[in-house]
Parts: structure tokens; C-alpha cells; sequence
């Protein structure tokens, strides 16, 4: 019912979004333990809190959803899910703007090139991100948000070092002596090309990432103003035993309004 109030209104795919972004943290509160939920709800209640705890309690959350052991089949079979699925839902978004490139069987090549190129970059990149986190996660909105950052940079190498080793031996089987076409793709310029354009699904495997931090800055706000004025006292009760549950209102909130945004300016 609340679906279709919103789609009536121009607004399902955020509500959408948003709602994808609250059962991601309802997924992390049930399944984060008890001592990572402690260490986040002393982290949003006072300036002293356990650093190594909260550190931990932020990695877990990220091993939580792709798996603690990187190498291992579970891991490398969640990656493919989610990656098979975000480019999924990508697609459907270019033919709901109508982009060509999901429409003109001219990019069909370009498409299964960038799918499994866009597989090995979410894979490769998950290991950095993950060290990243490990060093800085004890400041946890720093490292959330500077996450997506570092997903990206490693995503662009990635990215770029699979489609020259592709496009290389697209000019070598070719017998082409010229490599005009093939320093297109190189990181310089080739994000400008229409192949560029699907790098973003493997950013998007990260964009979880800044909404968490935000969210989890704004909760901490939230959370000092409501108890210095004794008010909103659920608030505080769900900050208290259930932290990612109330940071998850406030990250729907805001993943709602920005894609809102996007759309009502997309429609302008």
C-alpha cells in the first residue's frame, strides 16, 4: 500500500532505495554481536568510548555482509550476487531514462565486457576496503564515508587494468598495428566514454558506506540533543540495545531525499 501511495506520487524508486537501505541495517542489527552493538551505542552516548571496540564492531559490519574470510567460496559467491544484482537494477535505471546503451544490440559486446570486468573489480577491491576500514574504523563515521572513497580509487584501477588487458588482446587478435583505439580506455579518459559509464555499478557496491557514516553522525547528534532535552525517549531506548536500528530510520530518510532529489531534478 505504501508503495503504490508513492509511486502515485513520483516517488517508488526512492522509497525504494530507502527501503532497501533500512533492511540492510535491520540485517546488520540482527546479526551484529552483542559487544559490536554495545561498542556502537557507547560510541553514539558519550565522547569515551572503548576505540578498539568500536573498530571492531565497524569491521564486523562489513564482514557481516560480504563474508569475514575473503577468500573463501561464500565470500566470493556473495560478491557475485550482489554484483550480478546491482548491475541488474543499473540497467533497469538507463532503460527507465532511455539510454541507447540498453536499447541498441551495437553495445551488446560492451555490456558483457564491462559485467565481468565490473566482477573482478567488486572482488579485487574488497580487500582493500577491508584493510582500510581495519586502520581507521576506531573514528567510524571517518571511516565509513572515506570507505566509498577508497572502493572508488580501487575500483578505477581495477577497472582500468582489466579492460587494457582486454582491449590489448582485442588489438592483437586483430592484427591492428595502431593503438589509437586502444589508449582510449586508458584511466585518463576512457571514464569519459560510454564503457566508462559502467564503472558505476562497482562503486555502487560501496555506496552503503558514506549513507551508514552519515547516518551514524546525524544519530549521534540526534541522540545528545534528545537526551539534553529529555525528549524523544524511543529514540534513545532503540539507540541504547538495537544502535543500527535507529541509524537505520536515518539512513532511509536519507537515501530517500537524495534520490528524490536526483529525480525531481532529473524530471526538471
Amino acid at each position: 500500500m505504501s508503495l503504490e501511495i508513492f509511486n502515485r506520487l513520483g516517488f517508488g524508486t526512492p522509497f525504494f532505495y530507502a527501503a532497501a537501505m533500512y533492511l540492510l541495517c535491520m540485517y546488520f542489527d540482527k546479526r551484529a554481536s552483542g559487544v559490536g552493538k554495545k561498542a556502537l551505542s557507547d560510541w553514539m552516548k558519550s565522547h569515551k568510548y572503548d576505540r578498539a571496540n568500536v573498530a571492531n564492531a565497524v569491521v564486523e559490519l562489513f564482514d557481516r555482509l560480504y563474508g569475514k574470510h575473503l577468500f573463501s567460496f561464500e565470500s566470493v559467491g556473495r560478491v557475485l550476487v550482489y554484483s550480478i544484482v546491482i548491475q541488474f537494477i543499473f540497467l533497469l535505471e538507463l532503460a527507465r531514462l532511455s539510454f541507447d546503451l540498453v536499447t541498441d544490440a551495437r553495445y551488446v559486446p560492451s555490456l558483457v565486457i564491462a559485467f565481468w570486468v565490473n566482477l573482478v573489480s567488486d572482488y579485487v577491491s574488497l580487500f582493500v576496503v577491508r584493510y582500510w576500514l581495519s586502520i581507521t574504523a576506531s573514528r567510524p563515521v571517518f571511516a565509513v564515508i572515506s570507505g566509498l572513497i577508497v572502493g572508488v580509487l580501487t575500483v578505477f584501477f581495477v577497472y582500468n587494468i582489466a579492460l587494457t588487458a582486454v582491449f590489448f588482446y582485442w588489438t592483437y587478435r586483430n592484427g591492428s598495428s595502431s593503438f589509437d583505439q586502444f589508449t582510449l580506455f586508458w584511466p585518463t579518459n576512457f571514464i569519459a566514454t560510454r564503457l566508462g559509464l559502467f564503472t558505476f555499478p562497482s562503486f555502487a557496491i560501496y555506496l552503503w558506506l558514506p549513507v551508514l557514516g552519515l547516518a551514524m553522525g546525524t544519530a549521534k547528534v540526534i541522540y545528545w540533543f534528545a537526551r539534553a532535552g529529555n525528549l524523544m525517549q524511543w529514540f534513545l531506548s532503540r539507540g541504547q540495545n538495537h544502535p543500527l536500528q535507529a541509524i537505520g530510520y536515518i539512513a532511509a530518510a536519507i537515501v530517500f531525499v537524495v534520490d528524490a532529489l536526483v529525480e525531481w531534478v532529473w524530471r526538471a
